[in-house]
């Protein structure tokens, strides 16, 4: 099986800004939940549609380097930890040289959107996320 790699650019808007003229340490959060939904819409759509959803049960971030206005950000998203109903998603915010800005994960957990209880990862989504790791 080919490893898949998922990056996603991020633009850095001025609204994302603090007072310091870098990117406010929550909005690295919000950068992680774009980069999540663009990879679940292209890869997992069909799940959605059949009524599994997804939802964070951790979420964390280490700041390297400041983001400012004028930088150019990547996001790399590889997964770890796949378990029976959750998996974690690593995410490298990276400028084009590789310098690295930030690193987070979030632990995402697979629910029956109906119902809302914890189900299992179903294989073919399993199979999906092994070629991220």
């Amino acid at each position: 099986m080919d490893k898949k790699d998922f990056t996603y650019n991020i633009p850095v808007r001025y609204f994302d800004l603090d007072t310091n003229n870098h990117v406010n340490n929550s909005v690295y959060f919000t950068y992680m939940e774009e980069a999540r939904t663009k990879l679940m819409l292209k890869e997992f759509l069909v799940f959605y549609e059949n009524g599994i959803g997804f939802v964070v049960t951790e979420a964390k971030c280490k700041y390297k380097k400041p983001i400012r206005i004028q930088d150019r950000v990547s996001i790399r998203i590889s997964v770890e930890n796949i378990k029976g109903i959750s998996f974690n998603i690593r995410y490298l915010f990276t400028d084009p040289s590789g310098q690295l800005y930030a690193e987070g994960s979030t632990r995402l957990a697979c629910i029956d959107k109906k119902t809302q209880k914890l189900i299992r990862l179903p294989q073919e989504m399993i199979n999906f996320l092994q070629e991220l790791v």
